[in-house]
């Protein structure tokens, strides 16, 4: 049987699996045999001392090594009282760690530019290399000549980086207090002294009372900053709920080509209003000075419309648009 073909199901049942007389336990337990299946957690998971978690696979699966280990976490609340009923259960999986998520980013290092350098090339370019050129000819040229510019001075690099997890809320003081609560509990597990159990546990309080003061000192600051701008609020409410989404945009060739289907489609939506509005009848309309004045205004917008540029699609920034007459 490969990986593939194995399955873990774990989680925390409402009856007590190390009792015996416990009808609801011995059903459950024959209907884990009858399917081939096998729970693996052995000792109490629960502070009442009983077996409430579960790990299960197949029989024959061989993805879970040795028995799974159970460990108090010391877990609390930011009063420091014990928060979790439930104790830790650890085991080791016959799988590979899935890899670190990479992406590969070109950048250049515009602020390395001479700029007395850099003005001395533009000033010695040629831009004009024909008085007869065209507009296109000339946008070609002076594209080109800016471009072969910045890559002198600031040519095109790239590198690939490991994504991780955004902790901006990470501080040195909790840095070091995980660093304490670390060496506490190696010491705890070399001497298994009572005293030193103690000491993990009080180290685990203290850690944890931080973590949360740090977070929620950071999140707090950041509403503050937001102040009353809702769509800023909202964005910040759906990344602490994991709700990101990802803009996805139709197939395109290149960003010029979407950017005029976008201008196409909404010049083509304004044609087809105008043309509606000018078919119609007047005695059916009842035409009047409002609607001269309605088709006079969607005009006036349309034209508004095929004076954006291209980049101002591309970058999606809010455009203002004059429309007075």
């Amino acid at each position: 049987m490969g990986i593939s073909d194995d399955i873990i199901l774990t989680g925390d049942l409402n009856f007590h699996l190390d009792d015996k007389f416990d009808c609801d336990a011995r059903k459950f337990t024959e209907t884990l045999s009858d399917r081939g299946l096998v729970q693996h957690v052995v000792g109490a998971t629960h502070v009442r001392g009983h077996t409430l978690d579960v790990i299960i696979t197949r029989e024959d699966s061989s993805i879970v090594i040795g028995i799974p280990s159970i460990e108090e976490l010391h877990l609390c609340n930011d009063k420091g009282v014990p928060s979790l009923d439930h104790f830790a259960v650890h085991c080791s999986l016959n799988v590979n760690k899935p890899p670190k998520k990479r992406e590969s980013m070109k950048f250049r290092k515009l602020e390395e530019i001479v700029i007395d350098d850099f003005n001395t090339d533009i000033n010695c370019s040629n831009f004009m290399p024909n008085q007869t050129a065209t507009l296109d000819e000339l946008v070609s040229t002076y594209d080109s000549v800016l471009s072969s510019i910045i890559e002198k001075h600031a040519p095109m690099q790239s590198k690939t980086i490991t994504l991780r997890p955004n902790t901006e809320w990470h501080s040195s003081e909790l840095r070091t207090a995980k660093t304490e609560r670390r060496k506490a509990e190696r010491k705890m597990r070399k001497t298994k002294l009572e005293v030193h159990k103690q000491l993990y546990k009080e180290q685990c309080i203290k850690t944890h009372k931080l973590l949360l003061k740090c977070k929620t000192d950071y999140y707090s600051d950041k509403i503050l900053e937001i102040g009353c701008d809702q769509k800023k609020l909202f964005n910040l409410t759906n990344k602490l709920m994991g709700n990101t989404k990802t803009v996805v945009l139709p197939s395109r060739e290149c960003d010029k080509d979407i950017s005029n289907r976008f201008g196409d489609f909404f010049l083509n939506k304004i044609e087809t209003i105008m043309r509606c509005l000018s078919s119609e009848d007047d005695s059916s309309l009842n035409r009047n000075d409002a609607f001269c004045a309605d088709v006079r205004w969607l005009h006036t917008i349309k034209l508004a419309i095929e004076k954006i540029t291209i980049k101002q699609l591309r970058e999606k920034k809010t455009i203002r648009y004059d429309i007075t007459e």
